[in-house]
């Protein structure tokens, strides 16, 4: 059953400028018929990122009853959906075809935006951030190409090491699946790049696709903000991390990176509370002495990304294939 509401989705991959659009753009928009990121939509991200599910399971007929029920109570609203997960799980696209083929069934008139990233730079971002999260490995360590799959999710997750497959990162294929169930003038393809060459002029096309308020040059300045140059851990930080990673193993082994979730030591129930050395020993205080400390002292490269590109190069077949610039054509 079709409703007048529009619903964009935004598919936020990581290291897109997703956070900084969702934190000091998104839900910062004043306009009354555009409701963002409503509660069902957390129910939508959990079914669709269930291991295993189908259209034709009761769970997912009884929440696309639930979703017609909430548009037809608002149908004089419109919706802005963004997340992370969605498409992405840790650090690479799983299972994409049958939670598209859900997000059809689901919302299937939804108009869908997406911003992509230049291969190797996006792949030098995701193994970065994983080092962020405290999964310590080498570039190499994280990177693979196979048709066989290691988990990409994170090691306080799953128990190992995440690794990101560069055979699944097609942005050709992700963008040809999106045209199949929800034609291509339902979907709009953002370049990062351009976030930093012309932020202004990006931002009031998007905003523009998204709102009926038509944004200027002058009215974008309500948000009080501008493209924001995050620097990620440098080169010389990850050096040293995983320095101490080596000589350290077995403390780091006990290290947790949320006092919730265990890191490593899955076998053993660790009571953090009554162990106060535990319990301040964690992954993000250590991190930020990095972040907020060292990397602004003297934030040295190192030729790291230099040196990881170099190692790219050899799958460099595989991301011609994709031919990034003309995906935006």
């Amino acid at each position: 059953m079709a409703y007048h509401n529009i619903i964009f989705v935004h598919l936020g991959l990581p290291k897109t400028s997703t956070s900084h659009l969702q934190n000091n753009i998104f839900s910062k928009i004043k306009d009354e018929n555009l409701i963002y990121n409503p509660e069902i939509f957390y129910e939508i991200i959990k079914l669709v990122n269930t291991n295993k599910i189908n259209i034709e399971d009761t769970k997912v007929q009884i929440l696309k009853e639930k979703i017609n029920k909430f548009l037809k109570e608002n149908h004089k609203k419109n919706f802005l959906l963004s997340d992370e997960s969605l498409l992405f799980s840790g650090y690479g696209f799983v299972d994409i075809n049958n939670k598209i083929l859900l997000l059809n069934n689901l919302i299937p008139d939804a108009k869908f935006i997406i911003t992509l990233r230049e291969h190797k730079a996006w792949i030098i971002s995701n193994y970065k951030q994983s080092i962020h999260q405290g999964n310590f490995q080498s570039f190499d360590d994280f990177i693979y190409f196979s048709d066989n799959n290691v988990s990409c999710m994170n090691t306080y997750e799953c128990g190992i090491l995440p690794k990101l497959n560069i055979k699944n990162i097609s942005y050709k294929k992700l963008l040809s699946s999106l045209k199949k169930n929800f034609g291509k003038d339902n979907l709009f393809v953002f370049k990062y790049e351009d976030f930093f060459n012309e932020y202004n002029q990006t931002l009031k096309v998007l905003l523009n696709i998204v709102t009926d308020l038509k944004f200027n040059d002058e009215t974008i300045k309500i948000f009080n903000t501008s493209k924001i140059y995050y620097k990620s851990l440098s080169g010389l930080s990850i050096k040293i991390i995983l320095s101490l990673n080596f000589l350290f193993r077995p403390l780091i082994k006990r290290m947790n990176y949320n006092h919730g979730l265990k890191l490593f030591n899955f076998d053993k129930q660790i009571n953090y509370d009554c162990n106060i050395l535990l319990k301040l020993f964690s992954w993000k205080y250590i991190r930020n002495l990095f972040q907020y400390g060292f990397d602004r002292l003297i934030y040295l490269d190192l030729n790291f990304e230099k040196q990881a590109e170099k190692k790219l190069k050899k799958y460099q077949n595989f991301f011609d294939e994709d031919d990034y610039n003309k995906l935006f054509d």
